[in-house]
């Protein structure tokens, strides 16, 4: 474990937010989640260290479980395919072909559909050998082992970068964006997603609200620390918008909750089967969407630009 600073503005000026523990994969040890009190920022502190932090990824992990799994059938790809689309059309809507990057991109489900349309080269990072393995392999993917400073790619190098739902596990934010910076071209794009500090979800939930996600998420980011990290990266915040996540997340921060209280592993199971269950996701639509309209929902998108040379 290691104490930090804040990543942001560099106070050690800190208030405690939350206590609690691995509430997903029953990790050890009990984790605090501050705030700094000069801007804001909320962060884990303690933290595990670089060389530590991977003993809380499981090789059951969401995330790089998700490709894998679809890949098993026809039916589950289709429905893995379709939750892709929103992502997808985010980014055609900017420009419809060029050089993009995934940053944390698991097992390349994201790159993979964009690929598919034609007129994209894609490349993702990941830091899990196991994920990129499964991405080379299976879908022929060109993936880097290791984090996005270790990549070293060339200045200038893409069009868009992308970012989703990892910003909150890296250890030095900061430098990170910057380095994003640096290989953006000029004029080009940023697009991110990172729990959303300001949501409702976060009211409700408090110490088991998926986005703490004790301790693999490092940061909790609300719009206005967000804005003030990327401009001191050199990027340029144009848009923060709330587009999916919705009853999934909220869900998910019910279960952690269920996790807490309820100790049957197979009581667990059952009710989180029965909260996954399809129908109470279209039933609850208009109020996830409401949320979202209001930047309340559980996950915030950031659309940030570099300079043009000419600006």
């Amino acid at each position: 474990m290691e104490r930090v600073a804040c990543n942001l503005c560099g106070s050690t000026r800190q208030e405690i937010l939350w206590e609690g523990q691995d509430w997903a994969y029953g990790g050890p040890g009990r984790f605090t989640m501050v705030r700094c009190t000069e801007c804001g920022l909320i962060f884990l502190n303690p933290r595990p260290t670089l060389d530590e932090i991977g003993l809380y990824y499981p090789e059951d992990y969401e995330p790089y479980q998700r490709t894998i799994s679809a890949l098993r059938s026809q039916w589950l790809d289709l429905v893995q395919r379709i939750k892709l689309r929103p992502h997808v059309r985010l980014v055609t809507r900017l420009t419809k072909g060029g050089h993009l990057l995934d940053v944390g991109c698991a097992t390349g489900g994201f790159i993979r559909e964009l690929h598919r349309l034609g007129g994209w080269h894609v490349q993702g990072v990941e830091i899990n050998a196991r994920a990129v393995c499964f991405a080379r392999q299976q879908l022929g993917l060109n993936i880097f082992c290791g984090s996005l400073t270790d990549a070293r790619f060339p200045s200038d190098s893409f069009d868009i970068v992308t970012m989703w739902d990892v910003l909150e596990h890296v250890h030095d934010p900061l430098p990170t964006l910057k380095e994003v910076h640096r290989i953006l071209r000029p004029g080009g794009y940023f697009i991110g997603s990172t729990p959303n500090a300001n949501s409702l979800d976060a009211r409700i939930f408090g110490r088991y609200w998926i986005g703490f996600d004790f301790p693999r998420h490092l940061y909790v980011f609300s719009s206005s620390t967000l804005a003030a990290l990327f401009r001191k990266a050199g990027l340029e915040p144009e848009r923060f918008f709330c587009f999916y996540g919705r009853y999934t997340t909220f869900a998910l921060s019910l279960s952690l909750w269920l996790n807490g209280h309820v100790h049957s592993r197979v009581w667990q199971r059952r009710l989180r089967s029965i909260l996954l269950f399809p129908l109470f996701r279209h039933v609850t639509l208009p109020y996830f969407l409401v949320l979202d309209a209001l930047q309340r929902g559980a996950i915030i998108t950031v659309l940030a630009r570099k300079a043009a040379r000419n600006a």
